[in-house]
């Protein structure tokens, strides 16, 4: 299954290549083609609800986990955002008063600053518990469950996301189009729901080349593999921002109160109820659930991005923090005989070891050390180095040395006690500050703390992608971990099977033995990027595939829509007494009206 970047670039190049339609389409046909791609522009969140299917149906039927650690993410992104623009705006408001002290209100606006420095610690700090759990809860990975068919499981109990893309999925699309007639919502829908089965039939190939198997078998590794070639189609295709879907699905998305289900919803639902067996499978879920799961997915996706860089101290006061920085004052803490928490119990955050789910710093209630674990986590890092900034300015406005204030209030960081609100300065100590060596060094700490923050922000995100919650941006793609999957290996086996400790090892290639019989993962070359089925594979089959519909053909299959056995195998399942983890897997291919 492919990521919602990925399915819109899918879409976007269906409706581009509709006008130069292969397979002998004459000039009707391709009026019929082109009504179906302009009802898909005219109703873009029709045409989306049909794209998401496959992820709506999977939020539906799913237990939450997922759902709600993102809520969660974004709920301390904001909080962190709020800290790292706060810290800026009390940036700014010190710098312009060291730059003209003598303004009448110059110290009453210095002294406010900091004080809102204290209060933003006590923010810090506060976050520092939502983090700590949520890291946690993260790091077993729950949220990216076993799929049924490796677990053994029959398939009414399934997950209906699940069934979706292993069984039918042809039918259903064929089902979508013919209760679409005339009407231009429910052409939309089933545009959406064409482009969604052959971007998935596609690029589920072009996934599992990449990580050496089926999402069944590893599931982690193919979650890191879809949402890197999801953002490689975002930034390659320019595809609409996360914010920007939200808005073309929402008023179509009931709210959560709304008892009648929506006109979307219902027509999803008729078309599975006559394509799947329903003595076989599971029952339907709340299909607006799955809507509203979706809908939030890519709202929050929006609010958690990776922050500007903090803008430099300003010139005027830069040139003096490099002329002053070797005139008696130090350059870093360090210097000042005062030493950072060091530990080397763990990986550092955001390593493969840290989401192994191994013992590392940060597991136990305390490291042993004078500050208390989560000085050693994301946010801990940065009220730790608030805790410094704070108490430098305080030693540098009351002696122009940072070491006595850093001294004063190191009991602030290591217990439960806050640092108090950093003395007041009059206009004529202001002047004098800002005339001596400290002024500029009080400029430059507050940018430590403030380049701190971004850091923090930047080992989050980094973390949030390394366990699939969140999709890599620009920054992360061109890092080896999401570079791996943007240029096809060779695989001369495949697929390769599950890897028994995956959680600590998905960043990697597997090592595994493949699966007897083995199959070919995709025509696509050694070297390709994603665009040989975005732009190629894709487009081919739903065009095919709707020519057939319009001339009343059954040629097609039911393709296992996540390349389970590889490339356009159909839909399969083991026999009666076998299971996938046999040698041979008893593969057993399903006739086209088998769910």
């Amino acid at each position: 299954m492919i990521d919602y970047y990925a399915h819109v670039a899918v879409l976007e190049q269906l409706r581009a290549q509709v006008p130069v339609a292969g397979g002998g389409a004459g000039p009707a046909e391709l009026a019929q083609l082109q009504e179906f791609a302009d009802a898909a522009a005219a109703e873009e969140g029709a045409a989306l609800v049909g794209l998401f299917t496959d992820h709506v149906l999977t939020h539906a039927s799913a237990d939450g986990t997922e759902a709600d650690l993102l809520e969660r993410a974004g709920d301390l992104w904001k909080t962190g955002k709020d800290l790292y623009e706060g810290i800026g705006e009390v940036r700014q408001v010190v710098e312009k008063a060291l730059q003209t002290p003598d303004e009448p209100d110059a110290a009453d606006s210095f002294n406010q600053a900091m004080a809102r420095m204290v209060v933003l610690l006590r923010k810090a700090k506060k976050l520092s518990a939502g983090v700590r759990q949520l890291r946690k809860d993260l790091r077993p990975l729950k949220h990216l469950p076993p799929h049924p068919r490796q677990a053994g499981l029959p398939l009414s109990d399934w997950g209906y996301g699940d069934v979706f893309l292993a069984r039918r999925q042809d039918a259903f699309t064929r089902t979508v189009f013919s209760r679409a007639g005339g009407d231009t919502t429910a052409r939309a829908l089933a545009f959406g729901v064409l482009a969604s089965y052959a971007g998935n039939v596609t690029g589920s190939a072009y996934l599992a080349q990449g990580v050496g198997g089926p999402r069944r078998s590893h599931r982690f590794r193919n979650r890191l593999a879809r949402n890197a070639v999801g953002g490689w189609c975002a930034r390659q295709y320019t595809v609409a921002k996360p914010r920007e879907l939200a808005d073309k699905l929402r008023p179509l998305v009931p709210a959560s109160d709304d008892a009648t289900p929506s006109a979307v919803a219902q027509v999803l639902a008729q078309a599975l109820s006559e394509t799947y067996d329903p003595a076989l499978t599971p029952p339907l879920p709340d299909i607006d659930l799955g809507l509203r799961r979706t809908l939030r997915q890519l709202e929050l996706y929006d609010v958690i991005r990776r922050p500007p860089l903090p803008r430099p101290v300003v010139a005027s006061i830069a040139v003096r923090v490099h002329t002053t920085a070797g005139g008696g004052l130090p350059e870093t803490y360090d210097d000042q005989g005062f030493e950072y928490p060091h530990s080397d119990q763990g990986a550092a955050p955001g390593t493969v070891d840290e989401v192994s789910g191994a013992d590392t710093t940060g597991q136990a209630g305390d490291n042993g050390g004078g500050c208390p674990w989560w000085a050693y986590t994301i946010i801990g890092t940065v009220v730790f180095l608030m805790c410094l900034g704070i108490s430098c300015i305080v030693g540098l406005v009351a002696s122009g040395s940072c070491k006595e204030g850093v001294s004063d209030f190191f009991d602030g960081l290591s217990g439960d006690d806050e640092p108090e609100q950093p003395t007041s300065v009059t206009g004529d100590a202001l002047i004098a500050v800002a005339a001596s060596p400290a002024g500029p060094q009080i400029a430059q700490r507050l940018f430590e703390v403030h380049t701190g923050l971004w850091q923090a922000a930047d080992e989050a995100f980094n973390y949030l992608a390394l366990v699939g919650l969140v999709p890599p941006d620009d920054l992360l793609l061109t890092s080896p971990l999401h570079r791996q999957f943007l240029s096809l290996p060779v695989r001369e086996l495949h697929p390769l099977r599950e890897e028994p400790a995956a959680e600590k090892t998905y960043a990697f290639d597997p090592v595994t033995a493949h699966e007897n019989p083995p199959t070919r993962p995709s025509p696509y070359p050694p070297g390709a990027d994603p665009s040989v089925f975005v732009e190629g594979a894709a487009p081919e089959q739903a065009l095919n595939l709707l020519l057939q519909i319009l001339r009343g053909e059954q040629r097609s299959e039911n393709l296992d829509a996540d390349a389970d056995r590889g490339y356009r195998h159909r839909c399969w399942t083991t026999d009666p007494y076998g299971s996938v983890h046999d040698d041979p897997v008893p593969v057993q291919v399903l006739a086209y009206h088998e769910t």
